[in-house]
């Protein structure tokens, strides 16, 4: 379920199951469901830089099994489906071996089975495709009333572009990042560190290693007063980041200027100004959020995505049925996931603020 307060939201299934689904309880009627447009993100998704040989089995395209009426909304719960290809595992042996910086050891830790293929199962990023398929159909929704959400990767192991340096002193322009990361298929808006960064990805590959990085996201057109200050599961700022941080892989979320806590008071807080008769600010080290509220300006996440943990490289590990020293087995993956999570990342974000935004009536 997702941290949200007037929708309700899962996503179910296993990664080699029949398929992932989706349940969105609590939507208003009559609201237009393009599939289309969230086919497109199903492909964004799917085929991108630095996927592994899990994705050429795949062929996503969502599928609505209910909640919707001449492509509208009913005021019924939505129910989207991806269907998996993929449906089964690699091997009928149990998998006894924790993977490092998997849930293998921590849900073995919880639940006592030594087959650790049944917690991967519910685990995998495989799932996010039911992610993207609820988020894209809100983010879509979003686009209509002038919100826009865009993701791009900032960084690639130690590969990182420049192009956010000023992004919390000047304002930004959306149409032309998003034209940059479009160019390639990383999703990065700066072409020449993309090029180092697809050079860093091809011989992580070839050493069977694996790459995180981190994303940047940018919601723009977004209306003040946005959340609540008052209490805790309302904070517009603690759900966004709550939402982020279940994604697979990410380690740390931070909304603003990273670097506000080496600031000094002065330099720290968005000074207010007038332009041509309007209130605005001379900065946005709050990254578009005050108290847990918006305020108006852009607002502007990093979210830090760790490398994957399924390697081809083996690692130290342990069998847990026989107490001995092993290294741990292959299971495919991808090199990184940080163009894909770009995808989820969006998709997360749009979940949050159309969330809010209804609760304000805006839909």
């Amino acid at each position: 379920m997702f941290f949200t307060s007037n929708l309700k939201i899962e996503v179910a299934g296993d990664s080699h199951g029949p398929a992932i689904v989706s349940f969105i309880e609590g939507m208003p009627y009559g609201l237009h469901v393009d599939e289309d447009y969230i086919n497109r993100m199903l492909e964004k998704r799917q085929n991108c830089l630095g996927r592994g040989s899990r994705m050429k089995l795949e062929n996503d395209k969502v599928e609505i099994l209910g909640g919707t009426w001449e492509k509208k909304t009913t005021g019924m719960p939505l129910i989207l489906s991806v269907k998996n290809r993929g449906t089964y595992p690699e091997s009928d042996n149990p998998r006894n071996i924790p993977r490092p910086g998997h849930c293998d050891y921590a849900a073995y830790l919880k639940f006592k089975d030594t087959d650790m293929r049944k917690y991967a199962e519910g685990a995998s990023a495989r799932r996010t495709a039911g992610t993207v398929a609820v988020g894209s159909f809100l983010k879509n929704l979003l686009e209509s009333k002038g919100v826009i959400v865009e993701a791009f990767v900032e960084s690639v192991g130690n590969i990182k572009t420049n192009v956010f340096e000023n992004c919390f002193t000047k304002k930004i322009d959306m149409k032309k990042m998003k034209s940059e990361k479009e160019k390639n298929d990383l999703y990065m808006p700066d072409q020449e560190s993309y090029v180092k960064a697809r050079d860093l990805i091809d011989r992580m590959r070839e050493s069977g290693d694996t790459l995180g990085g981190r994303i940047k996201i940018i919601i723009s057109g977004v209306q003040g007063g946005l959340g609540n200050f008052s209490t805790p599961d309302k904070r517009l700022d603690a759900l966004i980041t709550a939402n982020l941080m279940a994604i697979p892989s990410v380690k740390g979320v931070f909304i603003g200027n990273e670097s506000v806590d080496e600031m000094i008071g002065s330099y720290a807080h968005d000074e207010f100004d007038v332009e041509n008769g309007k209130i605005c600010r001379k900065s946005n080290n709050a990254g578009g959020i005050e108290a847990g509220t918006s305020n108006g300006e852009d607002i502007i996440i990093t979210t830090h995505f760790k490398p994957i943990p399924s390697l081809r490289k083996q690692l130290e590990s342990v069998d847990v049925v026989k107490k001995t020293k092993i290294k741990t087995e292959y299971v495919r993956s991808d090199v990184t996931a940080i163009a894909p999570a770009v995808i989820v990342s969006e998709c997360v974000a749009a979940i949050s603020i159309f969330d809010a935004l209804l609760e304000r009536g805006v839909f």
